[in-house]
């Protein structure tokens, strides 16, 4: 054991004096007013004050963000639910109409109203079966308005759902908890050709919904007020 610690104070201390010294040889070059490369050494982020942080983001990049992003990134859900949701706004999900432009034949009727395109944006939430359970989600919420598609949604939500109050918290969650159930009863219904009713699937939602938010201490009793189904 003391052979171990010994060695890591000479690895460590041999690192400590090769950075020292290159850092001098390196503050020598660019000094020198023949160096030819000090430009490229000051964009990559390597100066006398050297910062990691500096160069991350030089190699990073900046690209723009997206208006969503607070949807997934403040959002109190459950894990799989923010990566259902993310994989939605981006547009990477793997609806039936995606599958059918690699050239796989697939029906293109939704899997759940089977009247329709199964595309997300008529999946979320222009699907008869989606729209009335999201519908009804609202109401449990107070909200009062119909469903709109995808791009509706998201648009809705990032514009009224982006502060810190209690509402635009819980109808991040919620919106979360729809898009991954929703998406799962797809996938039951295609892959285990299993199907569960509208109610089912509604109950469920507002369980895993109020149970998350009775988690977070700013929703504990804010949440007290839902705790009943919608009719």
């Amino acid at each position: 054991m003391l052979r171990i610690i010994d060695t890591s104070k000479n690895i460590l201390a041999n690192t400590t004096s090769f950075y020292s010294n290159n850092n001098a040889v390196f503050a020598d070059m660019c000094n020198a007013a023949d160096f030819p490369s000090q430009s490229y050494l000051e964009e990559a982020g390597y100066s006398l004050n050297f910062s990691i942080k500096k160069l991350y983001k030089t190699l990073h990049g900046i690209f723009p963000k997206v208006a969503w992003r607070k949807l997934v990134s403040n959002n109190q859900g459950a894990g799989k639910w923010k990566f259902t949701l993310q994989m939605a706004a981006h547009g990477r999900l793997l609806t039936r109409d995606r599958i059918s432009k690699w050239g796989i034949q697939t029906s293109l009727d939704c899997p759940l109203c089977e009247q329709d395109q199964g595309s997300i944006q008529y999946l979320f939430f222009d699907c008869m079966t989606a729209g009335n359970i999201w519908r009804k989600l609202l109401a449990w919420q107070g909200v009062h308005r119909p469903p709109m598609n995808w791009t509706e949604e998201l648009q809705w939500a990032t514009r009224f759902c982006k502060g810190r109050s209690r509402g635009a918290e819980m109808h991040r969650i919620s919106i979360a908890a729809a898009v991954h159930y929703v998406w799962q009863e797809k996938n039951y219904r295609i892959f285990q050709s299993t199907r569960r009713s509208e109610a089912t699937i509604l109950r469920r939602n507002i369980q895993e919904v109020y149970y998350k938010a009775s988690l977070v201490p700013k929703l504990a009793c804010y949440v007290v007020q839902f705790n009943s189904y919608p009719t």
